[in-house]
């Protein structure tokens, strides 16, 4: 997930079928972009992916967003 304007600080979570949160990232993909990398799903379903902000809901950066997902 990368900024694609103003000064957005990227947040991107993995929650599992059952709503679990099973992995996030706030800065990995260099500067304050996200990124999820060499993960394995650990099982079939269907995950939801939320493209956010830094602190979330309680995030004060704002900003357009470019996200790529990428299988393997």
């Amino acid at each position: 997930m990368s900024r694609a304007s103003d000064d957005l600080d990227t947040f991107i979570a993995l929650i599992t079928p059952d709503g679990r949160e099973l992995v996030s990232d706030d800065d990995s993909g260099g500067g304050q972009n996200s990124l999820i990398d060499n993960f394995t799903l650990p099982g079939d379903g269907t995950y939801l992916v939320i493209a956010t902000r830094f602190q979330r809901q309680g995030g004060t950066t704002t900003g357009d967003f470019t996200l790529e997902v990428t299988l393997r």
